[in-house]
């Protein structure tokens, strides 16, 4: 049975890359409006996520995947846009970045256990 590492925050990836019987990447895939008009080569020069072919590190969505590679324990993600019009994705194999994931992890905890739960505990029924 799988056992959250952190019980108080969750994810939902939108797959799991797997050989034989053994997951090796999370997978996180976004279809942006942009994907109707260009394709897997050009997408990136034209969303606001991506900086020369890569994700953001200030993007949300780059906070997305580093949360759900440590609440899943899977050290890769693949990154997919999705481009509807041409029927192509630009795929970025996105890694852990422990650094961010321990900025990110101290701030979310401050806010659920300062802010969040005190909130919720002085407003219950």
């Amino acid at each position: 049975m799988f056992k959250p590492v952190l019980p108080w925050l969750g994810y939902s990836a939108d797959g799991l890359v797997c050989k034989g019987d053994v997951v090796k990447k999370l997978w996180e895939c976004k279809t942006l409006k942009a994907g109707k008009t260009h394709n897997a080569a050009t997408i990136c020069q034209h969303v606001w996520c991506m900086d020369n072919g890569k994700l953001k590190r200030k993007h949300k969505f780059y906070g997305q995947v580093q949360l759900g590679m440590v609440l899943t324990s899977i050290n890769v993600c693949d990154f997919t846009l999705y481009c509807k019009g041409s029927d192509e994705i630009h795929t970025e194999c996105v890694t852990l970045n422990e650094k961010f994931c321990i900025e990110m992890l101290d701030a979310l905890a401050h806010v659920f256990f300062k802010k969040i739960l005190p909130w919720l505990v002085k407003h219950a029924e």
